[in-house]
């Protein structure tokens, strides 16, 4: 569980969303789609989140190559009527048998088929303690995160293989 402090108008709550991002040397038999989640208001929520977010990103590389590239984008959508939401922070998290490891690694010089990636998002390294968006959106506003990453090369294709959640973080504002 994440606690954040109250700090002058904002009011945090924390709402923490995985989203499986799968490798893919060819990506037929999978679809990524976005989901719509809303959670009301109670006692530890203090007004409504109502947000839509990718279920999935999936992720390719060509043989031979580490250079990762998303189907899409990881867009934040405000459903509200009323109220922003900030997207205060996106972290990723590697399943069991993957490594999350830095964008820096000279990824060319590993071995093949080693399962260490990065991912990164807007150029910014998600492992750790993530990118710190910190980026409000309005009622009906959009946010967009470009997600990229590099991997060790693959000899062969990897496919329907979750490698990583993805872990949003939102921010009521109190006005």
């Amino acid at each position: 569980m994440c606690f954040k402090k109250v700090i002058s108008a904002i009011l945090c709550a924390v709402f923490a969303l995985s989203i499986s991002m799968f490798p893919a040397h060819a990506v037929e038999s999978k679809t990524s789609t976005d989901v719509h989640l809303t959670v009301e208001p109670s006692g530890t929520v203090p007004g409504l989140i109502d947000v839509t977010v990718p279920d999935c990103i999936l992720l390719s590389a060509d043989a031979g190559c580490t250079d990762l590239t998303a189907d899409k984008n990881f867009d934040v959508i405000n459903n509200a009527d009323v109220g922003g939401v900030q997207l205060a922070r996106i972290t990723a998290f590697a399943v069991p048998e993957w490594e999350l490891v830095s964008p820096e690694t000279d990824f060319t010089s590993m071995m093949a088929n080693t399962k260490k990636l990065a991912i990164l998002g807007d150029g910014h390294d998600l492992s750790g303690t993530g990118f710190a968006k910190n980026v409000m959106i309005a009622p009906g506003g959009k946010d967009t995160t470009v997600i990229t990453g590099k991997t060790s090369v693959v000899t062969a294709a990897i496919t329907d293989q979750p490698v990583a959640n993805l872990v949003a973080t939102f921010c009521l504002s109190a006005e």
